[in-house]
């Protein structure tokens, strides 16, 4: 036997009720109010709004306002994130249809190099999708990154100095340079 939804309550077999009338009117209202947004009205003039539309009552502010908006869009980035991890499970499963298509070809006792080639980037491809490769933390603060450079010493290229090669390097600054002269 299955339990009927709850006329009035607001439970259905201990869950919230998503079609209960109080919910459907806070959605129309937090939809409503991230319209106003999107449109650039200012919180206070969204709550005039919706209290001159008479979704909300009179002690309606901007504060639920943005409480509303924000709440709406927390529900957009869920939805969001939802249907991105439909996409991702669609995209890692087309991927392994393509290495089961590959792999003996490029694990075989004749090896197509080509084959190989492909699968390395679908196996490269599939860990970027699932996020297996180590993200080195980042010094200093999100907005200001440190960058560390490496010592001087390891900056310097030696110049050959024991009658090498290569001829040595004129200081453009110098009286030499800029007349053309050089003594000796």
């Amino acid at each position: 036997m299955t339990e009927e939804a709850p006329q009035t309550g607001q439970t259905f077999n201990g869950n919230p009720n998503p079609a209960a009338p109080a919910k459907l009117r806070r959605k129309e209202r937090q939809a409503a109010a991230l319209a106003l947004r999107l449109q650039g009205g200012s919180y206070r003039k969204i709550a005039e709004t919706l209290r001159a539309k008479g979704l909300v009552p009179k002690s309606y502010h901007g504060g639920k306002a943005h409480a509303d908006v924000m709440a709406a869009l927390a529900e957009f980035n869920t939805q969001l994130a939802e249907e991105a991890e439909k996409v991702r499970r669609l995209e890692l499963e087309r991927l392994d249809v393509l290495l089961a298509a590959l792999w003996p070809k490029a694990s075989g006792k004749t090896v197509d190099y080509f084959a190989f080639d492909r699968v390395l980037m679908l196996m490269d491809r599939r860990a970027r999708y699932l996020n297996l490769y180590k993200q080195e933390p980042a010094l200093g603060s999100k907005d200001n990154p440190l960058y560390v450079m490496p010592p001087v010493t390891e900056m310097v290229v030696e110049h050959p100095s024991d009658g090498g090669d290569e001829p040595d390097p004129v200081d453009e600054t110098s009286e030499e340079a800029q007349t053309g002269a050089v003594e000796g």
